[in-house]
């Protein structure tokens, strides 16, 4: 396998655990085993997939990895947060009493990457809640595997806006919605958050956009409907009568949108991905554009 730059690779295993036991969950989907070596990858810690991912899915040149702990300013080669990572990782697999780690992976809105699914992803969050304070970011816990096909100028846009605005800023106090305030706002579906009195705001319609499509959505229509329902069953299936959140500086205008909130609106996007055009993270605008005056 080529190694990616920055990336330090833990030695391999041979034969690995992948070889060793590729079944089926039941599901019809593949289970794959990883025996979870810790590496640091760009600007992350990450788990390195390389005995676990057939050279066969790999569409792409870089170490197969899931990104743990990601950090603007990255982490040092054999540095302490490393260290802590990889000993946090022997008794977390003492305790489990495992040597390796099994997981799937499914689709989701991301074409070039796939999402994980399983002891691996249970793993990877059990390190970010232990680590958070080394953590800026964290998305669902996913491999890529393909490479990035922007389906339009404007995705690509966005995705680049999104690195641009990922610098990380302290988090705001905390608010709460109920989440039920969902309405059609231009070409997409929306949540106003009127009700989490967000201070200071100098919008009249602080909201979320859950989905964007260029060509829209019908009031009263059925994808609406399918919104709500998803919005219903992410309340249920977590036993949730509001959403709390917390925001974080992202731009000239927007907020990130940090909680409860963007894991269902998360939700709602994987669930719903084929009505959804936009690759923007959950945020909500609440500062007035200010253009510069014409001398």
């Amino acid at each position: 396998a080529m190694q990616a730059p920055g990336a330090s690779l833990a030695p391999a295993s041979s034969p690995s655990p992948a070889a060793m036991d590729v079944q089926s969950d039941g599901t019809g989907k593949t289970e794959l085993k990883t025996e979870a070596n810790i590496i640091v990858f760009g600007r992350a810690l990450a788990v390195d997939l390389s005995d676990a991912i057939p050279k066969e899915m790999r569409k792409i040149k870089t170490v197969p990895h899931m990104t743990i702990l990601f950090r603007t300013g990255g982490f040092q080669i054999e540095g302490e947060e490393l260290k802590a990572v990889r000993r946090e990782r022997g008794l977390y697999l003492q305790q489990e009493q495992k040597s390796c780690l099994s997981f799937t992976l499914e689709k989701w809105q991301h074409a070039h990457s796939d999402r994980i699914r399983g002891e691996l992803a249970d793993f990877c969050q059990h390190l970010r809640e232990k680590f958070k304070a080394f953590c800026d970011s964290a998305v669902e816990p996913h491999v890529s595997l393909r490479p990035k096909v922007f389906k339009s100028r404007n995705e690509a846009k966005s995705m680049q806006q999104d690195a641009e605005k990922a610098i990380p800023a302290p988090l705001s106090q905390q608010y709460r919605t109920d989440g039920s305030d969902i309405r059609i706002m231009g070409n997409a579906v929306v949540l106003y958050l009127l009700d989490a009195q967000i201070i200071p705001c100098e919008v009249r319609d602080p909201h979320m956009t859950i989905l964007f499509r260029k060509t829209g959505y019908k009031s009263g229509g059925t994808e609406i409907k399918a919104v709500i329902d998803a919005r219903n069953e992410y309340m249920k299936d977590n036993d949730l009568t509001s959403l709390t959140f917390k925001l974080s500086r992202w731009g000239k205008c927007s907020d990130l949108i940090h909680g409860k909130l963007a894991d269902m609106c998360h939700h709602i996007r994987e669930k719903l991905h084929s009505m959804h055009e936009d690759a923007r993270k959950p945020h909500v605008a609440v500062r007035r554009k200010r253009f510069a005056r014409r001398r």
